[in-house]
């Protein structure tokens, strides 16, 4: 799906096993935990320490519970797009499932975070009509997150403390509790 954001073009991708092989192959998977290393994101998304290498990502991508999408910036045309968003969902259960989003500098300097991040929840919305609600857990000392999934529209139910251990800090952190309605994402409060 191409997606046209202040100029630029936006291609979501996903990432699923067909016929036995991986949309994205392993290579240039490994190139994008190259990158989420080289921006430090594993300490931000993988706080708990869980996902310490290329090997732990590749099989948390590929975990059968897990619907992994990708956004890439296609502007400068094929064989040069840079990634822009990795988004998954899991925990799923009959009407709701947790999100995750890692967002890189193709996104960040080009200042679509934001439209990229409701381009994945309606992305997400649309994979299951039963699917209601989407969760984020997301740790309070990571501030710009915070603001990103308010500047979404998840509504924040609230703060749970010491609910994580963040292996990185070697302390314990709050975890910020948010969701988002497909009746409130399509349709606003009413």
């Amino acid at each position: 799906m191409f997606h046209e954001i202040k100029g630029r073009k936006y291609l979501l991708y996903q990432y699923l096993e067909v016929d036995g092989k991986w949309t994205i192959n392993d290579t240039e998977m490994l190139k994008l935990w190259e990158m989420i290393k080289k921006h430090e994101l594993e300490k931000q998304v993988f706080y708990t320490g869980e996902i310490k290498n290329f090997f732990d990502w590749l099989k948390l991508m590929q975990a059968e519970n897990n619907i992994v999408h990708t956004i890439w910036d296609v502007t400068d045309g094929f064989g040069k797009e840079k990634i822009a968003l990795i988004a998954w969902m899991n925990h799923q259960n009959k009407t709701s499932g947790a999100i995750h989003y890692m967002q890189f500098p193709a996104a960040w300097n080009n200042k679509v975070t934001k439209e990229l991040g409701l381009i994945s929840l309606d992305y997400l919305f649309s994979l299951r009509d039963d699917l209601l609600t989407l969760v984020g857990m997301t740790p309070t000392n990571l501030r710009t997150a915070t603001l990103y999934l308010r500047r979404l529209g998840l509504e924040v139910i609230g703060t749970i403390p010491n609910m994580q251990f963040d292996f990185y800090k070697q302390k314990h952190v709050d975890v910020l509790i948010s969701y988002a309605t497909r009746e409130v994402f399509y349709h606003g409060n009413t």
